[in-house]
């Protein structure tokens, strides 16, 4: 793809954040390309799963969104889950609750599999940080020798 396609792929996922949950654009990293989801026939498609961050609290992020935002309508609510718990509802099938009276919740097959990616890239990400942890205490012990 051209750059200039490329870019306008990052920054409309960047003003969607805006338009529909009120956050700034100054408040959300520059997107990071996950991979692709997708989807069989009869309704064969693609998603691009894109992460963002940002420096603002769960509290912060509802509370701009509870201010309304350009595409308000859009929505009817902002569920704000942990990670590790949304990957959970992901893995968990439509029919079996997760814990004892507790449902899953409804998610789109682009959504599990932009969770499956999101959890790879979360697992090769630590994995980085467990051998720098590593890598930095041998170094430490060659420095107490």
């Amino acid at each position: 793809l051209p750059s200039n396609k490329v870019d306008e792929i990052f920054d409309s996922a960047k003003l969607e954040i805006r338009d529909e949950i009120n956050v700034k654009l100054s408040d959300i990293s520059e997107p990071t390309l996950l991979g692709a989801v997708h989807m069989a026939s009869p309704r064969s498609s693609v998603s691009l799963t894109l992460i963002m961050q940002t420096t603002l609290t769960k509290d912060e992020v509802q509370a701009r969104y509870d201010q309304g935002a350009l595409e308000a309508y859009e929505s009817t609510q902002l569920l704000i889950l942990p990670v590790k718990e949304a990957l959970a509802h992901a893995q968990s099938s439509a029919t079996a609750p997760l814990k004892e009276g507790e449902e899953p919740l409804h998610m789109t097959a682009a959504l599990r599999g932009s969770l499956q990616l999101l959890d790879k890239y979360l697992k090769k990400h630590d994995g980085i940080k467990e051998k720098e942890e590593r890598e930095e205490k041998e170094e430490e012990k060659l420095h107490q020798l």
